[in-house]
């Protein structure tokens, strides 16, 4: 952890990220967590408010608000769209592979 936290500062520390089992568990983030003003863009703060709330009805709609319905929802940004699917896959790809690479460079550095 501690290469992880010189390199990436307090971008990447695990105790930040946070996973909701259910739609109410979003609902309550939004309301009590989420703190306005906090990210200094209004526009991102916006953005991040409106996907949480899609991803909250999509829920309550497909998984009809069981917990831990999702263990994951994959979110494609507009910039992500104007790809074509190759390159999408690609990257995704490439993604899992970084992800792949990073845990285990955590596990040889949690050996030493």
């Amino acid at each position: 952890w501690l290469a992880s936290y010189i390199i990436y500062d307090r971008h990447s520390e695990a105790t930040d990220v946070s996973k909701w089992k259910t739609p109410a568990d979003i609902e309550h983030f939004l309301k009590y967590d989420f703190k306005q003003h906090s990210l200094r863009n209004p526009i991102v703060e916006q953005v991040i408010t409106e996907t949480l709330r899609v991803v909250k009805d999509i829920w309550q709609h497909f998984g009809e608000g069981k917990e831990n319905f999702f263990n994951e929802i994959h979110i494609e940004l507009g910039r992500e769209m104007k790809n074509n699917s190759s390159d999408r896959k690609r990257i995704t790809d490439n993604i899992n592979q970084n992800e792949n690479t990073n845990l285990r460079i955590k596990a040889i550095l949690t050996e030493l």
